[in-house]
């Protein structure tokens, strides 16, 4: 779908331009050979030459970032045109192209004020005023976007299929639902996009749904709290992997479970946020299983262009074992995410994760955590059936005992279902094939581990923010090492509470 204006389109007639502002060019046949042959390598490595005899060239700079973004480098070509137009360079197509860069690097507030300058210049410019457009929708200024559509919409123009599209958008998100289904029946009646009338029949059946509460709550709000209590029976009380070596247990055992998690958005559009968590597990009989952890995180997600985006976090992490200090871990995890089709994404990663174990007995667990992963979603189209998730994850854990380092595999399937409206479920399955590098140091071989389990959640809502849910999940651990076979289930009535 050609959503975006050609960059290189808006410079078509650009070369003239700039040998009007740098009579130089005609001198340097080596410059114009490399704009001509769209060497933008070469025009980016002639651009630092331009800057480092003279820092203050305007039109040097205009260079490096029009170098820049030809490579599709948009968030450095914004420094460098901002460079430009602050020595003087003054001129529509440098605000056009820095509000551009700014707007395909997620930088929508930027791109907003550049767009408006260059419309200053040259007011019935469609292209500029298309994005300008776009970019105040990205940055959930409804009413001013449609302003700006409608303005749009009042001369012909290329971009009356996808104007009329995001006026939709921006009346939906307005309340005003018939303005919206208006503008998309144009769409689908006289469009010429086939995967744009795709989205928009997807946007006409949703308005036919009734409404069912959502977890996290709106984007809107720069903060979320979400908390969850609950209380059941474990039949096989299992100590912490970690811990499992020397605290083996068949008991079951009463539990109740809190869990709070907070997080505060630092900066617009979901860029950077910040997030805290509190887990307490504690057992009416197995006082000496009870957990407490403190999670922190740091997480950024930036836009690499209209369908991927970069997840990036930072981790720190500390756990207790019946109230004493345990291990504490940190580490950082980065993975790309791509929507694939408006019901479709997929996401893959890598992460690294340290821990360090504050027992002097149990120093030689600590260790290092490399892994990755690939997951898939597609969201569900008709029936019950609501969404499916499959995610295969790859970790490999060096500890400083040999015996207690090992790769692990792991898979996990989960099915999403929605039943009169205000029943939910959730059906997972998962399975663990984990396999130490050496041989057990008390057993005398080496472990093998094969896990399957399943888990189903069923939940009501009792108010918008608060949800019954109730949980039966099913595990088998079959493994080589005899001590380590085991059979597990749990059942658990709660509730979650948000907003």
């Amino acid at each position: 779908m050609a959503v975006l204006v050609t960059f290189w389109c808006s410079l078509a007639g650009g070369l003239g331009w700039l040998a009007a502002q740098d009579p130089r060019i005609s001198a340097q046949e080596e410059l114009r050979r490399a704009l001509s042959a769209k060497n933008y390598a070469e025009v980016e490595r002639l651009a630092h030459a331009i800057i480092q005899k003279n820092e203050s060239d305007a039109v040097g700079w205009f260079y490096l970032g029009y170098a820049r973004a030809a490579q599709e480098r948009y968030g450095d070509a914004v420094g460098a045109y901002a460079q430009s137009l602050s020595l003087g360079l003054e001129d529509y197509k440098v605000h056009y192209q820095l509000a551009y860069s700014a707007h395909r690097a997620g930088h929508h507030g930027l791109a907003e004020k550049h767009f408006g300058h260059a419309l200053e210049a040259r007011k019935d410019d469609a292209d500029a005023l298309y994005y300008l457009a776009v970019s105040r929708l990205e940055l959930k200024k409804d009413a001013a976007a449609e302003a700006s559509f409608s303005r749009l919409l009042e001369s012909p123009s290329r971009w009356e299929e996808l104007a009329r599209f995001h006026r939709g958008l921006a009346r939906q998100r307005q309340g005003r639902q018939a303005e919206a289904q208006e503008d998309w029946r144009w769409v689908l009646a006289r469009g010429q996009d086939p995967e744009l009338k795709s989205r928009v029949q997807d946007l006409l059946e949703q308005q036919k749904q009734p409404a069912v509460p959502t977890v996290p709550p709106p984007k809107e709000k720069p903060w979320s709290v979400l908390f969850y209590e609950k209380a059941g029976y474990d039949s096989n009380v299992l100590r912490l992997p970690e811990t499992s070596v020397s605290t083996r247990t068949e008991e079951g055992d009463v539990f109740l479970t809190s869990f709070a998690t907070g997080s505060l958005r630092l900066a617009d559009a979901d860029r950077l946020t910040a997030r805290l968590s509190l887990l307490d597990v504690t057992y009416a009989d197995l006082g000496e299983s009870n957990l407490d952890a403190v999670l922190a995180a740091l997480e950024s997600a930036t836009p690499l262009g209209r369908s991927l985006s970069l997840e990036t976090s930072a981790h720190g992490e500390l756990f207790y074992l019946d109230r004493e200090s345990l291990f504490r871990r940190g580490g950082l995890k980065g993975a790309l995410r791509y929507e694939a089709f408006p019901r479709l994404l997929f996401r893959g990663g890598l992460a690294f994760m340290a821990k360090d174990f504050r027992d002097g007995e149990l120093e030689f667990l600590d260790s290092t955590d490399v892994g990755g992963f690939l997951e898939g979603q597609l969201d569900g189209v008709a029936g019950p059936w609501t969404r499916a998730t499959l995610r295969y994850e790859l970790d490999h854990e060096s500890a400083d005992a040999d015996d207690q380092s090992f790769f692990e595999h792991r898979f996990t399937l989960g099915l999403h279902f929605r039943f009169w409206e205000v029943l939910t479920a959730k059906v997972e399955g998962f399975s663990r094939w984990r396999f130490h590098e050496e041989a057990d140091r008390v057993l005398g071989r080496t472990r093998e581990d094969r896990r399957l389990g399943a888990r189903v959640t069923l939940s009501y809502p009792i108010l918008d923010a608060l949800h019954v849910f109730l949980e039966l999940e099913a595990e088998r651990n079959a493994s080589t090492l005899d001590p380590f076979d085991y059979d597990r289930e749990v059942a658990a009535l709660g509730v979650f509470l948000f907003f």
